[in-house]
């Protein structure tokens, strides 16, 4: 595991504790909400169906027991209208005796309205209203409801308020604490790569008295299949171990203070013509594109590494007297440097690109080593930590029978850069 990836899992760590927090406080506030919602309205319709049932005027002695759950007060603050028809559809009696904010002729244009909606209970404006037919016609009642109106809305708003506070806050804390939970993954990484460093360095002096020991076997004895076997070996193992070296710096921030004007298309162009003779020997086609004149702060040894990963890779697993293109060039005005480089690769079609940049891994399960093209698997994991260190990325794609590779790196101009 490198920073990036414990910063991964921290950012994720992050983004699930608060969107579990998110949605668990919605789910709450919106409980709260609705349940304050319901319990209002029906409160609102118990007094609809009392004003109804007394035909608009509250007895005042029946009502303190049917609204115990309301203001003793209610007889005198509610304010109300009611308009009632004849049997023939006429206005009988228009009521507006408890409110001063309707005329008659007003309280019947509401009335109107809500007959022409066809149901018992709506809202208009502030007014709850209820239609109820009677022996003698219809009544229809409405009943200011402007307070509790206010006071749900003043309700949803404090718990949208309480909940992004309560976001903002847990965002803040998890962060920390995500800081404190992923140190020991950074300590413990930190120690692997150092215990991979000093074992690196501790294998060369044996691996080196190896190859002493049997270069004066072959002088005493010749050469024969046993010390040629032998040298083989202690060249893996030689290749092993400075694979081993290289994959524990590769995580290693790099110094700004090191860098210097690099011509980086003259550096990939030098490193692709050291390729083009293997490529002529394995009758490939090697095919360039490179857009001249891009300058930028960088460390050359690097920007080569990561060429000769790519241009490796792509040499050996593209097919038989297949094609290598190598592309580069700016792209988003000239604030990300592009690199791109494909090959035929017309049997991958069902293999895993997703793991392609994991350590170690190959897509032959059986690791062995014998074959020409075998390897260690981590080649594409260093790629991906030099284009990491520009603050860029490294994908894989295959279409039409070919595999490409894209780097992007944010680009670091200097004076001669600009």
């Amino acid at each position: 595991m490198n920073p990036r990836t414990i910063q991964k899992l921290r950012r994720k760590f992050i983004l699930i504790a608060t969107s579990t927090y998110f949605f668990v406080m919605v789910f709450i506030g919106g409980c709260i909400n609705i349940s304050n919602y319901c319990l209002a309205r029906t409160q609102i319709y118990k007094i609809l169906d009392l004003l109804v049932e007394y035909n608009g005027v509250v007895p005042e002695g029946k009502s303190k027991d049917y609204l115990n759950d309301f203001s003793p007060e209610f007889t005198h603050s509610a304010r109300y209208f009611t308009v009632t028809y004849a049997r023939n559809g006429d206005v009988d009696i228009t009521s507006t005796s408890h409110t001063s904010e309707v005329s008659d002729d007003e309280a019947e244009d509401y009335a109107q309205k809500a007959l022409r909606r066809g149901r018992q209970y709506g809202r208009m404006d502030s007014y709850y209203y209820e239609v109820s037919t009677t022996d003698d016609g219809q009544i229809v009642v409405f009943l200011n409801c402007l307070t509790q109106i206010t006071q749900n809305r003043k309700i949803m708003h404090m718990t949208i308020l309480i909940c992004l506070a309560g976001l903002v806050i847990t965002v803040i804390l998890v962060n920390i604490f995500s800081g404190h939970v992923v140190q020991p993954e950074i300590e413990n990484m930190r120690r692997q790569k150092q215990f991979i460093t000093n074992a690196g360095h501790e294998l060369k002096t044996p691996l080196a008295v190896i190859r002493a020991n049997t270069e004066v076997e072959e002088m005493i004895n010749g050469e024969n299949e046993w010390t040629q076997s032998t040298m083989r070996q202690v060249d893996r193992l030689d290749r092993l171990v400075q694979n081993l070296i290289m994959i524990s710096r590769a995580d290693e921030n790099e110094d700004r203070s090191t860098l210097t004007i690099v011509d980086i298309s003259k550096t990939v162009g030098d490193m692709i013509e050291s390729c083009r003779e293997t490529a002529d020997r394995e009758q490939k086609t090697l095919v360039v594109h490179l857009q001249p004149g891009i300058h930028a702060l960088a460390d050359e040894t690097r920007i080569r590494q990561l060429v000769s990963i790519l241009t490796d890779n792509a040499l050996k697993y593209c097919d038989d007297k297949g094609t290598v293109s190598i592309c580069l060039d700016t792209v988003r005005h000239g604030r990300l440097l592009r690199l791109v480089i494909s090959n035929s690769f017309a049997d991958g079609k069902d293999v895993d690109y997703s793991r392609f940049f994991d350590r170690f891994y190959r897509e032959d399960e059986s690791h062995t080593q014998d074959s020409e093209k075998g390897g260690y698997g981590i080649g594409l994991s260093i790629a991906e930590s030099i284009c990491c260190q520009y603050r860029g990325s490294i994908d894989v794609s295959w279409k039409n029978g070919v595999i490409s590779f894209t780097c992007l790196l944010h680009l670091i101009k200097g004076p001669a850069a600009v």
